[in-house]
């Protein structure tokens, strides 16, 4: 009875590993390729470096891309129809904010929806569509409060995609407050090959992400990269937040690829409130140390005005600090400190004050 036992159970387990190979060709086939085109698998020879197979590669397509010059790249997709309209018209609305500042700036749009849904008058100059096999599930579970279900793998995956040899890719709530073209050309000319906008102060982990922003310039190690931390997320959670994920396919990946240049995106394209201390709520909440213009902050586009204003009232050295009732700019990191000592917490970026930050570019 125990060898027919024995029999039997291989028999189940030959078929179950036959169903999950065929289950795992499926799911490689559906992120990799449309159900009407071969499955784009590229063998050892068309992998070497020297064939420049990175060069016009993309994971959403089997067609190849050409890419030119340098722009932005938007998303605002969604499995919920809700979902995309809200991201999509809200990525319009930033376009615009940055098309006022930067009429010569090149954008492309990312989307599941039809452009005549969101962009009737072409506010971007490129459209990408996403494909239905690529409209993720995505969920709240971070609880906010506008109910919606967001996933970021459609994003990261799109990312290959962009038309661009030099990408920065921005949120949909986001503001352009000044000429971003002179920033864009000193990132060109600058050090690095993948930038992201960061939360970490001096005398933590520098590379805490914050993800909405991105720049990098299109090369064979960022093609890479891009490719480990997509699988990265996937093994994670297809709906989980993807700055955790980012953090540690970085920190392998430099460790096994030193020449890989990544830094940090400079304030002046990426400036964010990032709560002091977050076990003690929302608010207060600073930016880190920015040193000139504000180009583009992580703001909704409706407040472009009022929000730009404030920013670039001046253009020393400053962080702004926002209490929950209204903003205060200090010059210092005294300053930053006695402002929120009186909140009953510290300054979270006292230490960059006087730091050399060499990681931040451009």
């Amino acid at each position: 009875m125990r060898s027919g036992y024995k029999t039997k159970a291989a028999a189940y387990v030959f078929v179950f590993l036959c169903i999950a190979a065929s289950f795992s060709q499926v799911v490689f086939e559906g992120l990799s390729t449309r159900r009407d085109v071969e499955v784009d698998v590229t063998d050892d020879k068309r992998m070497s470096v020297h064939d420049g197979y990175w060069l016009q590669r993309t994971r959403t397509s089997k067609k190849p891309v050409t890419r030119q010059g340098s722009g932005i790249i938007m998303f605002g997709y969604g499995s919920d129809r809700k979902v995309a309209l809200h991201f999509s018209r809200m990525a319009v609305e930033a376009a615009r904010t940055f098309k006022k500042a930067s009429p010569g700036v090149r954008m492309a749009i990312v989307s599941n929806l039809n452009r005549s849904d969101f962009d009737e008058q072409h506010v971007f100059d490129i459209y990408i569509q996403v494909r239905e096999d690529h409209e993720f599930r995505g969920s709240n579970y971070q609880g906010r409060s506008d109910k919606l279900s967001r996933q970021w793998l459609t994003r990261l995956l799109y990312l290959s995609a962009t038309p661009f040899e030099l990408t920065i890719a921005y949120d949909a709530n986001v503001c352009a407050c000044d000429d971003v073209l002179p920033a864009i050309e000193k990132l060109q000319d600058s050090s690095f090959d993948f930038a992201v906008a960061s939360a970490g102060g001096q005398g933590e982990n520098i590379f805490q992400p914050h993800n909405f922003a991105l720049a990098f310039r299109w090369n064979e190690l960022v093609s890479r990269f891009l490719d480990e931390w997509f699988m990265e997320q996937l093994s994670t959670g297809v709906a989980l937040d993807d700055q955790h994920t980012l953090r540690k396919a970085a920190t392998q990946f430099v460790a096994r690829e030193p020449s890989f240049r990544f830094r940090v995106l400079n304030p002046s394209l990426a400036a964010a409130f990032v709560s002091t201390d977050p076990k003690n709520g929302f608010y207060p909440r600073e930016t880190r140390v920015i040193r000139g213009l504000s180009y583009a902050i992580h703001e909704t586009p409706t407040k472009a005005n009022a929000t730009c204003e404030y920013f670039n009232s001046r253009s020393t050295a400053r962080q702004i600090v926002h209490d929950g009732k209204g903003m205060s700019t200090v010059h210092s990191a005294f300053e930053c400190t006695a402002k929120l000592v009186k909140l009953n917490t510290t300054c979270k970026y006292a230490e960059l004050w006087n730091a050399a930050e060499d990681h931040v570019v451009p």
